[in-house]
């Protein structure tokens, strides 16, 4: 008996449809769940690239000899590691940590897709440079990253990638502010220190938070709404940290900005850049169009009172008020001169410079005292860093800020601690008498009768 054409093609389709069938059931019987994972990554085109190695390999193996030595910082040598954030550029992806006992071991990048799946046979070997940063190749399809030290510990968890692919940087200047530790209250120097900035005409800061408290807190966090601070807060295992984490807070600072702001200022907490003679930012940066970096002379000015804990009112805000109540200066010097310096350019950087340069690309140029300088306000704690710099015959004299200046800087910080922290109170009738029949709702709302 001769099967027809359709009949064969009947008997064809039913076969492969019972096929199907049969891949379907044995998959679900037999494979476990996490192995039967439609769960697909969608890899957008700035992601599907995968280079050989790191820019400048070589010039930062160099530079990884020298160890941590250089200027002091061989302090905390026994850290864990711990993963701060990670940065993924066009050339390169940088991971920061919270780790400065080595510059030149060795330790493996390691990489994840969406899911947090390892992506195989992609890993990189790399080396700490500068202190507690790790540069990696780029990976086809990296979402996530994290480092492994080869010592047989489990490695950290993956932590994601901040997104730094630009084609020009996003802002002209930032300020990489020094990092924030220690008892002392710092809402009102937030606000100043901020204010002060954006008067001269910056408008993006990197923070650094070691340690703050929940009042002091929302200051920081009314700039970051406003999109003006980005923040950093390192945690780490130590009961207590202090300035010897500061060159923690220097390498991310540095990585957070590159391709982000094509110039940085790095100034502390305590310290203001000032211009003079009506000059502008722009005058500095642009003097010399070749120079990469420009020196600030410092101006120590005798700062003997502490911060306000919170704020009272806007009247006792300005007295308390730092550029109000402390004038008594040194002569400014370049010893200990603060930076504006190309984030490009920069590999490894220090308190007071950069040290050192990719391709020695280095122009430095020192900027008058008459031009600009940093007015440092810094206390005359005994036990502190370089105690008694106040002392052995030092002669100080009255400075001020431009008058004009000083009254916009005053008006602009009450303002914002105004908005932040002039709390209103409730009454009782504005609440509504459904909720206030209630002993609850009142309790909670916490309102106040007007008689």
């Amino acid at each position: 008996m001769v099967m027809s054409k359709k009949l064969r093609i009947d008997l064809t389709v039913c076969t492969l449809a019972l096929l199907m069938f049969g891949i379907h059931i044995y998959l679900t019987m037999f494979f476990k769940p996490e192995k039967y994972n439609s769960n697909k990554c969608f890899i957008d085109d700035w992601n599907r690239i995968t280079l050989g190695d790191i820019p400048h390999a070589k010039q930062i193996k160099l530079y990884g000899k020298e160890g941590l030595t250089i200027y002091r910082m061989d302090t905390l040598l026994g850290g864990q590691l711990r993963l701060v954030n990670s940065f993924v550029y066009p050339d390169h992806i940088a991971v920061t940590t919270t780790v400065q006992h080595s510059q030149n071991d060795n330790i493996t990048c390691v990489y994840f897709d969406c899911n947090r799946k390892e992506i195989v046979n992609t890993r990189f070997k790399s080396i700490y440079y500068p202190y507690n940063i790790v540069l990696c190749a780029r990976r086809y399809g990296a979402e996530y990253i994290s480092l492994d030290l080869e010592d047989g510990n489990k490695i950290p968890e993956p932590i994601p990638m901040i997104y730094r692919i630009y084609k020009e940087p996003i802002h002209e200047i930032s300020v990489c502010v020094g990092p924030i530790f220690g008892n002392e209250s710092k809402w009102l120097g937030i606000a100043e220190y901020m204010e002060h900035y954006k008067l001269i005409g910056v408008n993006h800061f990197y923070f650094t938070v070691f340690d703050i408290n929940e009042y002091d807190r929302k200051i920081l966090n009314d700039y970051i709404r406003l999109g003006e601070v980005e923040l950093t807060e390192l945690d780490t295992e130590y009961k207590k940290e202090d300035w010897q984490m500061h060159m923690v807070q220097q390498g991310e600072c540095l990585q957070r900005a590159k391709f982000h702001s094509k110039w940085v200022i790095n100034a502390d907490f305590d310290e203001r850049l000032v211009l003079k003679n009506n000059n502008t930012i722009q005058d500095i940066l642009y003097s010399e169009k070749s120079a990469t970096e420009y020196w600030l002379s410092v101006a120590r000015v005798l700062k003997n009172e502490t911060m306000p804990e919170k704020y009272i009112n806007s009247s006792q805000t300005e007295k308390d008020m730092q550029f109000i109540k402390h004038h008594m200066t040194l002569n400014s010097s370049f010893f200990g001169s603060k930076p504006i310096f190309r984030s490009d350019i920069a590999a490894k950087i220090y308190f007071h410079r950069v040290i050192r340069h990719y391709d020695n690309q280095e122009i430095v140029r020192k900027i008058d005292p008459e031009i600009a300088y940093i007015r440092h306000y810094r206390d005359d704690n005994e036990s502190g860093i370089n105690s008694g710099w106040n002392k052995n015959g030092t002669e100080f004299v009255f400075t001020d800020l431009d008058e004009e200046f000083s009254r916009k800087l005053v008006e602009n910080v009450l303002k914002r601690v105004e908005y932040v922290y002039n709390e209103k109170l409730m009454y009782c009738d504005e609440i509504g008498p459904t909720f206030l029949r209630y002993k609850i709702f009142k309790d909670s709302f916490d309102c106040i009768d007007r008689t």
